[in-house]
């Protein structure tokens, strides 16, 4: 049964990730005073067209929907290049055992299972698609999201943000994922202020 579920998740994610785009354009369509944290009338409208969106719109649906086949889960919030509470995920907790915590981020990058956090210092190398990646625990209790070098495009930040380089110069610290479980409401205007800003920024 444990491995059946697994199996379903990790066909659900990679279904997900092809079939329904991540993506700002609808953002950049509106105008600054137009644009607004999505409501769940939006974000449903959208993803159940195909459309897609930003991460908040992705990862808001796929808690949902993991709720709605009886999964047991919460939002996790992100640190990407240093900047607080800028990116959600979905965490899937209790899945293989009590207390088990599984990361889920269906957005840019190719995230093709249900990422077990359970580790002590460091987990596997992931290879999906294009990416490697691997996650390492930090002594606050926070995990880094880190990728391999040689799959990053660029090793540039945010402006005054500076990407921490670990394990000489193979890895890069993507994002930081604060395991305290949170509410939609209380990332939502945190991801949303920081599409803003970043859709106002020329890209680098």
């Amino acid at each position: 049964m444990k491995n059946s579920r697994l199996l379903f998740l990790e066909q659900l994610i990679k279904a997900y990730h092809e079939k329904i785009p991540f993506h700002n354009i609808h953002l950049l369509n509106m105008k600054p005073e137009q644009r607004h944290v999505p409501t769940w009338a939006e974000i449903k409208a959208e993803m159940m067209c195909g459309s897609g969106g930003l991460c908040y719109t992705m990862s808001v649906f796929m808690k949902f929907l993991l709720d709605a086949l009886g999964f047991k889960t919460c939002f996790l919030a992100c640190a990407v290049k240093g900047f607080p509470d800028n990116h959600i995920a979905t965490a899937i907790c209790d899945l293989t055992e009590k207390g088990s915590l599984h990361y889920v981020d269906p957005t840019a990058y190719p995230t093709y299972a249900a990422i077990p956090l359970d580790f002590t210092e460091e987990s596997p190398v992931y290879n999906h698609s294009y990416l490697q990646y691997k996650f390492v625990k930090q002594a606050n209790g926070n995990v880094l999201r880190m990728h391999r070098s040689s799959t990053c495009s660029s090793t540039k930040s945010s402006p005054g943000v500076v990407l921490e380089r670990l394990s000489g110069d193979q890895w890069f610290q993507v994002c930081e994922i604060d395991l305290t479980h949170r509410s939609c409401h209380t990332l939502s205007h945190q991801c949303i202020q920081f599409s803003l800003y970043r859709v106002r920024t020329p890209l680098s």
